[in-house]
């Protein structure tokens, strides 16, 4: 799909038209049209039975919100200053989509429940995705995985020495 980035006219239609006076030997300039194809942001999130991150693909979660943000020009997220552009609730398979955006930086960000904590992206990363989309593109891969800690099972740790003071 096809979108129309200029000319904007600064009203709140989306006309995307200009008015043009035609005068006698005058020449009408800078009138100028720009397009662009439209992309997509696309993603899944997990829950981890054991914080290994190596089976959370079996597990998909559902329900989860998901925010995209577009970035308000400087460059970092902050979702008190950034546009929110829409919130979508992941299917049964985990999945959640972004369709028809426009070119720019964008911050996807999940709403996990409370009682689950977040391994990807990694807790010392930002809780977020950061995207600069082109135009006509499709990015996939934008995935969280999460660990429920009412059921977290540590992993057995019998015979290993932590630490040896000897």
């Amino acid at each position: 799909n096809w979108s129309t980035s200029v000319p904007s006219n600064g009203s709140s239609d989306s006309s995307h038209e200009y008015q043009v006076v035609i005068q006698k030997r005058r020449p009408v300039s800078n009138l100028n049209f720009g397009h662009f194809l439209l992309s997509s942001i696309q993603g899944r999130v997990f829950e981890d039975p054991n914080a290994a991150l190596s089976i959370y693909w079996d597990h998909p979660k559902s329900g989860i919100p998901v925010d995209l943000f577009r970035d308000n020009g400087d460059g970092n997220f902050r979702a008190e200053s950034d546009r929110l552009v829409g919130t979508v609730i992941t299917d049964a398979e985990g999945r959640y989509s972004f369709q028809s955006l426009a070119p720019g930086k964008y911050f996807v960000q999940e709403r996990p429940p409370e009682n689950q904590f977040r391994i990807l992206p990694r807790p010392t990363d930002p809780p977020f995705h950061t995207i600069d989309l082109a135009t006509s593109s499709n990015v996939t891969g934008m995935n969280f995985v999460n660990v429920n800690l009412d059921t977290f099972v540590a992993p057995d740790l019998e015979g290993t020495v932590l630490l040896d003071v000897t």
